[in-house]
């Protein structure tokens, strides 16, 4: 177990009404907790009072939820490749497709990101 220092969580839903997932990351929160601090794991969405880039980059139609404590043991972490972020509550499946820009953004950085749904049909 980490420090009380080191250990770092993502914000966690205070309801259930309004609530999103990154499009990137599938980390779960409400509107409103991605316009007051963004994206714990994907700062470079620029997600943080931008209301038209969370409408972008976040999705409500999502199923399924992990809670996330300790990602780097937790084999569902693995399994759902989330284990690499902060923990909080993150979606199973998601529909929708990040931005164009994201997805380039992502590629030329080696950083990975979750294929929606609807995006790995049209493959």
């Amino acid at each position: 177990m980490m420090d009380d220092e080191e250990y770092i969580t993502a914000d966690i839903p205070d309801e259930f009404k309004g609530l999103r997932a990154c499009l990137r990351c599938s980390l779960i929160k409400t509107f409103e907790q991605f316009n007051d601090k963004g994206c714990e794991n994907c700062e470079f969405i620029d997600l943080e009072g931008n209301k038209g880039r969370i409408e972008e980059c976040t999705t409500s139609y999502f199923e399924g939820a992990i809670a996330l404590v300790e990602p780097q043991g937790s084999w569902v972490a693995k399994w759902q490749r989330i284990a690499q972020y902060q923990p909080g509550l993150y979606a199973i499946e998601m529909i929708g497709e990040l931005p164009d820009d994201v997805i380039e953004h992502c590629e030329n950085m080696g950083l990975p990101y979750k294929a929606s749904r609807a995006a790995q049909k049209l493959k």
